[in-house]
């Protein structure tokens, strides 16, 4: 399940801390984190968008081989590793600054081909990100934090 603590207080201090995080490589990232959702979702806005994407009982991804791999289920049951997107360093259309982006790759739906996620690092174990859509990528206004994940010895 997505976690439930509160990094930001809403999207717009989440929106200006992507803009001042710092760029991480594919390679600093591997492993897995959990995802914590920024801002109001009233309207239900977000639970229908990960509906239709395939995402129902997202917890978080797993960064590994140049990948992200989305996890869904419940941790005690076992996660599973959905919706591969290829992950790309390159300069973010938000504002032209380094950052990790994650795309769908050759042959994937129309809806996953729209989506262009984008991590930066706010510290070690914390990234913050953005969802920019459509051909324009235009930033939606969820962004989101990705945790660390330690496991338990």
């Amino acid at each position: 399940m997505a976690r439930k603590t509160k990094t930001f207080r809403d999207a717009t201090s989440a929106r200006h801390a992507y803009r001042r995080a710092s760029a991480i490589s594919v390679r600093e990232v591997e492993g897995e984190w959990r995802i914590e959702f920024v801002g109001e979702d009233g309207d239900g806005w977000r639970k229908k968008a990960l509906r239709l994407l395939g995402l129902t009982g997202l917890s978080g991804t797993r960064f590994r081989d140049g990948q992200l791999l989305h996890l869904t289920g419940k941790e005690r049951k076992g996660l599973d590793e959905v919706h591969p997107l290829l992950l790309v360093e390159d300069l973010s259309p938000v504002d032209g600054a380094p950052t990790l982006g994650a795309v769908a790759g050759p042959g994937a739906n129309f809806l996953w081909s729209q989506i262009r996620g984008e991590v930066r690092r706010l510290d070690v174990d914390t990234l913050v990100g953005v969802h920019l859509v459509g051909p324009a990528r235009v930033t939606i206004p969820l962004p989101f934090v990705l945790h660390r994940h330690h496991a338990k010895a």
